[in-house]
């Protein structure tokens, strides 16, 4: 085992990894791929498959962005419909991807620095050194394990090698009436794994929401006996607040915030933080706490995330409140750039 702590890999491993980065960078096939030539390739080990896009025919941040599964495919067509917004401040946690980026020295931390030492490389200039991290939904961008590291470095190294056949032939990845997407498929034979090329459909994503179903009704209804209805117009959604917490040694994760503002007055009627995202199950105890606090209770509640509509709509159906889906929560909005500017202080 590597005796450096950066992502705890063996330097086998580790060495093959920033092998495989420096080839792809010295052939730098952002210059003629765009980052919507999408590229499969599949795991060796039977985990996800990654998804893969070359990135730097802008000129300003190059690498490979390995979307890990349908959930980082899905997350990449959001991003390129513009459904998300590279400037919303969701944005980087709905990454879920291996990421392999070639920065400046100073953007490294002291484990990459580490970890090229330990391997013997010595990387100068502009946009020379690899960095290679994990973004993974809720949490920090973080080193990777040693099955990650494996995979990507698979990653660089069978995309590099279709990227050298598109350069040549341009329609390599244009369908033409064939499902799916171009991947590169793996075979064991023996010790080694040979690799081949194949259109193989993605699978379908499938989320499956919990909606919390312990409801204390004897407490519900006690606290709405005891609030008086108002003709008031309530904002519900929960995100991620703007700065991560760490544990311990843990990897540093960042807490989902639950919000009630009144529409009108952007008044905050509660917050609420929890570890992490449970999809809207809290809103309901934000609700509770909201309305046993203040004493009163809305007529309308307005949200953005189907989650929020399925967590309050047993308030909505027992004490008559409408609960109504909209496309912008300015008053909610408007709080949490407050915040965000907060921390940013």
């Amino acid at each position: 085992m590597s005796t450096t702590r950066l992502m705890q890999l063996s330097k086998k491993t580790l060495h093959e990894l920033y092998i495989a980065a420096i080839q792809f960078k010295s052939v730098a096939p952002w210059r003629w791929m765009w980052d919507s030539n999408v590229i499969c390739v599949q795991n060796p080990a039977g985990d996800e498959d990654g998804y893969c896009v070359v990135l730097g025919r802008n000129g300003e941040f190059f690498g490979l962005d390995v979307c890990l599964g349908e959930e980082g495919l899905e997350d990449y067509f959001q991003m390129q419909s513009r459904i998300i917004s590279p400037d919303d401040m969701d944005a980087v946690h709905t990454k879920n991807c291996l990421l392999a980026s070639f920065e400046d020295r100073k953007y490294l931390e002291k484990e990459d620095l580490k970890a090229i030492k330990e391997v013997g490389l010595t990387f100068r200039g502009r946009d020379a050194c690899p960095k290679f991290r994990r973004y993974e939904p809720g949490f920090f961008p973080w080193y990777i394990s040693e099955a990650q590291a494996i995979f990507l470095t698979h990653c660089l190294q069978q995309v590099l090698d279709v990227a050298i056949k598109f350069k040549d032939n341009s329609d390599l990845l244009e369908p033409k009436g064939k499902n799916g997407y171009f991947t590169r498929v793996c075979e064991k034979k023996g010790k080694n794994v040979v690799w081949h090329d194949a259109w193989i459909k993605s699978k379908a994503l499938r989320k499956v929401v919990v909606v919390r179903n312990d409801v204390d009704e004897e407490k519900i209804s006690r606290v709405f006996d005891a609030a008086e209805r108002t003709s008031m117009v309530w904002q519900a959604d929960y995100f991620w607040a703007p700065m991560p917490v760490r544990e311990g040694k843990g990897r540093p994760y960042f807490p989902v915030m639950y919000m009630l503002s009144d529409q009108e007055s952007y008044f905050i009627f509660d917050t609420q933080f929890e570890q992490k995202n449970n999809y809207g199950n809290s809103m309901g105890d934000a609700l509770i706490r909201a309305i046993e606090k203040h004493g009163i209770y809305p007529k309308k509640i307005v949200f953005q995330k189907p989650e929020v509509g399925l967590a309050l709509g047993y308030f909505g159906k027992k004490f008559d409140i409408k609960i109504e889906r909209v496309n912008q929560l300015k008053a909610i909005d408007d709080a949490r750039r407050g915040a965000f500017d907060f921390f940013r202080k």
